[in-house]
């Protein structure tokens, strides 16, 4: 349906006395449609501007922000990039970070320009959209085909979305779990912590346990005693580690310029996991406290 291809690079713009490190891509008039960044001020380059090299760019609203401030236009105003000077025609929508690229401090400039400027003769992706995802089945080998012929040698790689989608969920699977394993052996170390105090706990308390028993507590009161103890030992920690958490990935998420909103499910979750973890924990001890006889607890000095 339709084709384009891209340059990209990294490298400082320059207005006035400013200058900001950001991700330069030469693409043509198709890159909105085929990557669905749409344009919130201004318009998108042409086609004629494309095949004329025309000095014109791009920006993201990040880029925005730092050439004319949260409410500014820079439609108008001049870029410098390398040693050549580009006019903003237009300015991207607000987006989240996509893979790899962080669309709202990006430059976008047509590929012919920037092969001109970088001097690169060979653009690094070439993007294509069809209509179904029937004819991406149909025309994939095709289009490997043809590449390889012109090249002489296969030296790229032709991935379609499912292909992708399949290796960032693998990723992801691979993230999560080793994230997992970790949290499993902290969770494990503090367990054992829990474990260590309240057995020292139940040893510096078994005068209190021996008079207890002496006046008329149960072995299962001892055992709900010691219980609770341990558990809100644990969900103390976990309160705190929530809101560090939370805290942490807060801040991050400012200074990405990305959105966090913490999530309810989670922190109930996590802190019926909390309670868990210190009761399993923290049952031996219990035990032990609860199968003390009365007349040692009271000898034990």
């Amino acid at each position: 349906e339709k084709s384009g291809s891209f340059l990209q690079t990294s490298a400082p713009v320059l207005w006035g006395d400013q200058r900001k490190f950001v991700g330069v891509f030469g693409t043509n008039e198709h890159f909105e449609d085929l990557r669905s960044w749409r344009v919130a001020q201004g318009r998108f380059f042409t086609r004629a501007e494309v095949e004329q090299k025309a000095p014109v760019a791009v920006v993201g609203q990040g880029l925005r922000e730092a050439m004319v401030g949260p409410d500014g236009d820079p439609v108008g105003m001049k870029l410098r990039f390398q040693n050549q000077e580009l006019e903003v025609v237009g300015v991207l929508e607000r987006n989240t970070l996509s893979i790899g690229v962080d669309i709202n401090t990006i430059l976008l400039i047509p590929n012919t320009l920037m092969a001109d400027v970088l001097d690169m003769q060979k653009p690094s992706t070439i993007l294509l959209r069809f209509r179904s995802p029937d004819e991406v089945a149909r025309y994939k080998p095709e289009v490997e085909r043809i590449l390889t012929e012109r090249h002489g040698v296969k030296d790229f790689t032709v991935m379609d979305q499912q292909q992708m989608l399949r290796s960032f969920s693998t990723i992801l699977d691979n993230v999560t779990l080793f994230i997992g394993a970790v949290a499993a052996i902290a969770l494990v170390v503090g367990g054992i912590g829990i474990m260590n105090i309240m057995l020292v706990s139940v040893k510096e308390r078994t005068r209190e346990i021996g008079i207890r028993k002496a006046i008329g507590a149960r072995r299962r009161d001892i055992l709900l005693q010691f219980l609770v103890e341990a558990s809100l030992l644990s969900l103390t920690g976990g309160a705190v580690g929530i809101v560090l958490g939370n805290g942490m990935a807060l801040a991050a998420a400012r200074a990405l310029g990305w959105s966090f909103a913490p999530s309810l499910p989670a922190v109930l979750v996590s802190s019926l996991f909390a309670a868990a973890v210190g009761i399993f924990f923290g049952f031996y001890p219990a035990w032990s406290a609860s199968r003390l006889p009365a007349v040692e607890a009271l000898r034990y000095e």
